[in-house]
């Protein structure tokens, strides 16, 4: 529903618009085709620079201590396999994973991708 009020309000903008351009007022037309273009190349590069932290998560590595053989041993990220077993360190974790002992807390916006989460 909201999508198609926005669309709907998309669309009325820009009939607004062509109706101000052909009765020879060209301010207010300018203006919005600045502000829209200031928008959008602010949204570029926002994704761009986002893209560019998440690539360099992707290939970060980290010595990460597991439980081998009754010992713990610090491994490369990038060589942990899934049923290996973990020792949580404070800060981010940077695989998938299921909390055997203890407790955790997580924000569940992380979780469900929601904008505003509540811890749990």
């Amino acid at each position: 529903m909201v999508d198609l009020l926005r669309i709907v309000c998309w669309h009325l903008q820009m009939l607004e618009v062509v109706y101000l351009l052909y009765c020879g007022r060209y301010f207010y037309p300018v203006l919005v085709f600045i502000l829209f273009m200031g928008c959008a190349t602010a949204l570029v590069i926002t994704l761009r620079l986002q893209r560019k932290k998440v690539m360099a998560l992707v290939n970060e590595c980290r010595l990460t201590p597991l439980v081998w053989d009754g010992w713990v041993r610090a491994i490369s990220s990038h060589r942990l396999l899934p049923g290996d077993v973990m020792v949580l360190q404070q800060g981010k974790a940077l695989c998938d994973m299921v909390v055997l002992q203890g407790n955790c807390l997580a924000v569940e916006s992380m979780l469900t991708g929601e904008v505003c989460g509540h811890n749990i």
